[in-house]
């Protein structure tokens, strides 16, 4: 796997141990990346509520309604473009961020139903449907960020 210095940013080869730009010495990586955390958060909110919205358009779903082909369509179009995000979200960052994928989702995932059923009235009923979707989409965004790394990996092995 390639390293990125910390000094300058330039991605260098496995086998190197100083940077190859400004001769920074090969660190330990962070544990954690804050900002792939919030990148992350902003753009699973934004697919989040791309995909509650064209699927309800799609399923021919109003403002007021709740249940049905819409919702369906929504929430399912949402979940694919969940993984596409965690996937984005791998293979663009450096080290490993598949925590700070699934924490933006969770971060992204309250605003996001909350704008999405600002013109609805779910019922009780159908909160559990929610919940459940919610689960699913931190584990499918964990998924899609930990295919985007192994690709990553398998390219930047490749290099």
């Amino acid at each position: 796997m390639a390293w990125i210095c910390y000094n300058c940013g330039t991605k260098n080869k496995n086998k190197d141990t100083q940077c190859t730009k400004c001769g920074g010495v090969l660190a330990a990586a962070p544990k954690f990346y804050p900002h792939w955390m919030i990148g992350g958060a902003v753009v699973f909110f934004a697919l989040i509520t791309l995909g509650i919205y064209l699927g309800g358009a799609l399923g021919g779903a109003t403002y007021t309604s709740t249940s049905g082909l819409g919702t369906v369509l929504g929430l399912g179009l949402s979940l694919i473009l969940v993984i596409l995000g965690g996937y984005i979200l791998g293979f663009a960052s450096y080290g490993r961020t598949i925590l700070e994928s699934g924490i933006g989702f969770a971060v992204a995932v309250v605003p996001a139903i909350v704008v999405s059923r600002m013109f609805s009235s779910a019922t009780r009923q159908e909160i559990w449907i929610v919940v459940a979707w919610a689960v699913l989409g931190l584990l499918l965004s964990c998924a899609g960020a930990w295919m985007g790394e192994t690709i990553q990996d398998r390219a930047d092995r490749k290099a």
